[in-house]
C-alpha cells in the first residue's frame, strides 16, 4: 500500500520468517541470540521495497557457507543529502568482514536522523547494558530503525565473544565508509546532465558505469554512431514499440541517445557541437572515454563553454611520439618513423650500434598493446615496424621506436583538481607473454618487465598444433595487475610525483588519468621461480640497504587522459573505494564538492605508515586483474556476434548472455566466489601481427580478490587456478561451435544433393 511521508511516497513491505522466531539460529556457543524478541513477521514502510526485500533475503540465507548472519543497520547522525546514493554497497563490495551490503538511499531524497540514539543498530544481539552499541529490542525498534537507515550489511555469526565480532565489523565500516558522504541539508545537489561520446557497446557490458552515474543524479545523453541504445523517445515518436537498440531493463539509466557520424576527421568537432546544441535540454558537461575522440571532444567542449583543459594537452596525451619528445627533448634513445623507407634511411645513416637493442616498436597512436613488438636487431626491427604500421589502422602512420627498459612496469592512476593531487595509486603490472615465452627476456630466476599494454587480453596457454588455440607467446599484452603494489613506498611515491610532473607538463590541471611507466634502477625485480607460471617481485639479490645504489627513476610509457579501462577501474573500486568513472562524470559537469569527497580512499591503519612495501600488514584487499586470451575459430565468434561481418571484426565486447564465466561458476564455485567483476572481448589477432586471415582471440578479464590476511601469494595461486579452470571451458565452447557449424554445413550439402537428384528425376 503506497503512502506519503517525509521521505516521499513509500510502500509497506511485509517481511516474515515462518519456521523460527528469528532469521537464523546462532551457534549455541555464540553470545548472539536468535531473535526471541522479534515477531514472526513485520510490516515495514520503505521507499525502496525491492532493495529492502533483497537485503532481508540475503540476511535470511546467511553467508555463502550457510553460516547464520547478523545485520548492522547504518543510521545517520545528521540531516542532509547523500553524495552518492549507492556508496554503502560500492565501498563495502569485496569485504571479507561483512557481506551483502545494501544502500537504501535515493539520490534526491533528504536524509533525516532517527529520533532514537544515533549510531548503528546490530541485529541479532543479546541484550546488553554496556552502553557501547545501540541495540534493536523487538519489532517496533527494527521498524523504527529502518525508517531512517541509509543502508545495512550482514556479517557471519561465529563462536566467540560478540563484542569482538562487532568490533571487527565496526572497524571495517569505519575504514571503508570514512569519507564526507553527507552533503549539507541547505545545499541539495543540483541534478546535472552530461553528454558522453563513445563507440557502440552493449549497455549490459557497461551497466555499472551508468548505475554509478545515476547514483550521483547525473542524467546521461549518449552521442554515438548507429542506434544501438535507442528508444522511440529518441526517435521523437516515430513508429510503435521499442526502439532498435532498446534495453528495457536499462533504458532508465540514460535519458537520450543522439546518433552522429563519429569518423575522427576534421568535422567531428562541429558535429558534436551541433548535436549538443540541438538537444532539447541543457547540457552541463561533455567527455569521452575513447582515445580517438579526446582531442575533438576537448575542442567541442571549449566551443560550448564546458570545462576542459583544451585540445593541446590531449594532443600530447594521444600521441606517444609527441609525449616522448616533450618529456625527453634531448634523448637519442627514441625516434619516430612513418614508413619503412624512413626507417631504412635512419638505419643506414648511422652505425646500428647507435640504437641500443632490444627496442620496442609501437604505433604513436595505439589502443592497448595492439601493434607493440620487440626487436633485438635491425632485421627484427624492420619486421616489427612493418607490423606496427599495419596496426595503425585509421589513426595515422607514425611508429615510435623506444628502448626496452628493464625494471618493473606499473600503472599510475591520478585524480587532479586545479593542479592539486587528490589521489594517486600505483598498481603492479606483471610481465607479458613475450617475456615469459621460450627465448623471451625472462627465464627461471631472471628478472624483467614488459614494454606496453592496456588491452583487455593477455597471457595465453601454450598449445600444441592440431586445431587448438595457438600460444600467445611473443605478444606484449597484459597478463596480471595487482593492488596493492609490492614496490618500496619510496619508489611508489617517486612514480606518483614523476607522473604528476608529466601530466602537468602536458598542460593538464584537472581530471582523471590512467598512466603507464616502468621503474629504472628499482630495488625489486620480477623473478620466475622454477615450477611457477607467474613471476613476482623480489628484492635484488645484490641489494644491500647500506650500500650506495643508483636512484630509481621513471621511464614513461604513456598518459591516458581518461579513466582506466573497465576492469582496472573495478579493481580500484574494490581495493580502494575509488570509482574513476563517477569521478570523471562529476569532473565533466563541475560538481567539485562531490568530486573531492568521493576521491578519498579507504583508511589505512597508522601502524602501516612505516612499511617499506604496501604489501605488508595493511588491511587492503589483495586485488588482481587477470587476463586470459585463447585463439578461437569463426563459428564461436559468429554465434556470439551474429551481426558482425568478418572484415569488420577488430575489437568487440561479448554481451553478458554469451559470457562463459557463468559456466565456470557452476563447475568451480570455489574460484567464482572470488570474482568481483569480469568481461570478455573478441579481438582480431591481425592487430597483434598475425598473418592468419581468420584468427581471433577470446580475451577474458576478471577481477579477483582475496582477504588481505591470505596474502599476495594466495592471490597469484588463485589466478593460476582460474586460468586452469577457465581455458578448457573456452576450448570446449570453441570446439562445440565448430562441430555444430560443420554439422550444419554437412546437412546443407545433403539437402542440396537431394534437390539436385530431384531435379534430375
Amino acid at each position: 500500500m503506497a503512502q506519503d511521508s517525509a521521505f516521499g511516497t513509500y510502500t509497506e513491505v511485509k517481511v516474515g520468517w515462518p519456521d523460527s522466531p528469528g532469521p537464523r539460529d546462532a551457534p549455541e556457543s555464540s553470545e548472539f541470540w536468535a531473535h526471541p524478541a522479534l515477531p514472526t513477521s513485520l510490516v515495514i514502510p520503505t521507499t525502496r521495497p525491492d532493495i529492502l526485500l533483497q537485503f532481508f533475503n540475503n540476511w535470511l540465507q546467511g553467508d555463502r557457507n550457510g553460516t547464520p548472519a547478523g545485520a548492522a543497520f547504518l543510521l545517520p547522525n545528521e540531516s542532509g543529502y547523500a553524495a552518492h546514493s549507492n556508496f554503502v554497497a560500492d565501498r563495502l563490495a569485496g569485504s571479507s568482514v561483512v557481506f551483502a551490503p545494501q544502500s537504501f538511499l535515493l539520490p534526491t531524497v533528504p536524509i533525516t536522523p532517527s529520533s532514537s540514539s544515533p549510531g548503528n543498530y546490530h541485529l541479532p544481539q543479546a541484550s546488553s547494558d554496556d552502553g557501547e552499541t545501540p541495540r534493536i529490542r523487538g519489532g517496533d525498534s527494527l521498524v523504527h530503525a529502518l525508517e531512517s537507515a541509509i543502508g545495512a550489511v550482514c556479517f557471519p555469526i561465529r563462536t566467540g565473544p560478540a563484542r569482538l565480532q562487532l568490533q571487527d565489523v565496526e572497524q571495517e565500516l569505519d575504514r571503508r565508509l570514512s569519507l564526507p558522504w553527507l552533503l549539507p541539508p541547505d545545499r541539495p545537489p543540483r541534478q546535472r546532465r552530461v553528454c558522453v561520446v563513445l563507440d557502440p557497446i552493449s549497455p549490459h557490458v557497461t551497466r555499472t558505469r551508468w548505475e554509478g552515474t545515476a547514483a550521483v543524479d547525473v542524467k546521461v545523453v549518449i552521442l554515438s554512431s548507429g542506434s544501438w541504445w535507442t528508444t522511440d523517445v529518441d526517435k521523437q515518436g516515430e513508429g510503435e514499440g521499442e526502439g532498435e537498440g532498446s534495453y528495457p531493463d536499462l533504458d532508465h539509466l540514460r535519458e537520450g541517445f543522439v546518433s552522429i557520424d563519429l569518423t575522427p576527421d576534421d568535422g567531428l568537432t562541429q558535429r558534436i557541437v551541433d548535436a549538443v546544441r540541438a538537444y532539447p535540454h541543457p547540457i552541463d558537461g561533455l567527455f569521452t572515454p575513447t582515445d580517438a575522440y579526446l582531442v575533438s571532444v576537448a575542442r567541442a567542449a571549449g566551443i560550448l563553454g564546458f570545462l576542459t583543459d583544451g585540445p593541446n594537452p590531449f594532443g600530447f596525451a594521444t600521441d606517444k611520439a609527441l609525449t616522448r619528445q616533450l618529456v625527453d627533448p634531448d634523448s637519442t634513445e627514441s625516434f619516430a618513423v612513418e614508413s619503412l623507407v624512413e626507417l631504412e634511411a635512419r638505419l643506414s645513416s648511422q652505425d646500428t650500434t647507435g640504437i641500443r637493442f632490444p627496442v620496442i616498436s609501437k604505433p604513436a597512436f595505439g589502443r592497448g598493446s595492439q601493434g607493440v613488438f620487440l626487436a633485438r636487431d635491425p632485421t627484427e626491427l624492420r619486421r616489427a615496424v612493418a607490423d606496427s604500421l599495419k596496426a595503425c589502422l585509421d589513426h595515422g602512420t607514425r611508429v615510435l621506436i623506444e628502448p626496452y627498459v628493464d625494471g618493473p612496469e606499473v600503472d599510475v592512476n591520478l585524480i587532479l583538481r586545479d593542479g592539486r593531487l587528490l589521489y594517486g595509486e600505483v598498481v603492479d603490472d606483471f610481465p607479458s607473454p613475450a617475456e615469459l615465452s621460450e627465448g623471451g627476456l625472462l627465464s627461471a630466476g631472471d628478472s624483467t618487465s614488459d614494454g606496453d599494454k592496456e588491452g583487455e587480453v593477455g597471457k595465453g596457454k601454450h598449445h600444441d598444433d592440431g586445431g587448438k588455440p595457438e600460444s600467445n607467446a611473443g605478444l606484449f599484452v597484459e597478463t596480471q595487475t595487482v593492488f596493492p603494489s609490492k614496490l618500496p613506498q619510496d619508489e611508489q611515491n617517486m612514480l606518483v610525483e614523476s607522473m604528476l610532473d608529466v601530466v602537468r607538463l602536458q598542460g593538464f590541471h584537472t581530471g582523471v588519468f590512467h598512466c603507464e611507466a616502468r621503474v629504472r634502477n628499482s630495488r625489486m625485480k620480477y623473478v620466475l621461480q622454477p615450477g611457477q607460471s607467474i613471476p613476482d617481485l623480489q628484492l635484488h639479490e645484490d641489494h644491500h640497504p647500506n650500500e650506495q645504489t643508483p636512484t630509481p627513476t621513471m621511464f614513461l610509457h604513456e598518459v591516458n587522459a581518461r579513466p582506466p579501462g573497465f576492469m582496472s577501474s573495478a579493481a580500484s573500486l574494490v581495493a580502494q573505494g575509488i570509482d574513476f568513472w563517477v569521478l570523471q562524470v562529476l569532473c565533466a559537469v563541475g560538481d567539485w564538492e562531490r568530486y573531492e569527497a568521493l576521491a578519498q580512499p579507504f583508511l589505512v591503519n597508522q601502524q602501516d605508515d612505516n612499511n617499506t612495501s604496501t604489501d605488508a600488514g595493511q588491511q587492503h584487499q589483495h586485488v588482481l586483474v587477470t587476463n586470459t586470451a585463447l585463439q578461437v575459430h569463426w563459428p564461436l565468434i559468429h554465434r556470439v556476434l551474429p551481426t558482425v561481418a568478418r572484415d569488420d571484426l577488430h575489437f568487440h565486447f561479448v554481451d553478458r548472455q554469451d559470457e562463459l564465466i557463468p559456466v565456470l561458476a557452476e563447475r568451480h564455485p570455489d574460484i567464482a566466489r572470488h570474482i568481483a567483476r569480469y568481461n570478455t572481448v573478441v579481438v582480431s589477432r591481425s592487430t597483434y601481427g598475425s598473418e592468419e586471415p581468420d584468427a581471433w582471440l577470446w580475451g577474458t578479464t576478471a577481477v579477483l580478490c582475496v582477504d588481505a590476511r591470505r596474502g599476495r601469494a594466495d592471490l597469484l595461486d588463485l589466478a593460476v587456478r582460474f586460468a586452469g579452470a577457465y581455458d578448457p571451458i573456452v576450448e570446449e565452447a570453441d570446439q562445440a561451435a565448430s562441430s555444430s557449424a560443420s554439422s550444419a554445413v554437412s546437412a546443407g550439402a545433403a539437402v542440396v544433393e537431394r534437390l539436385g537428384r530431384a531435379k534430375r528425376v
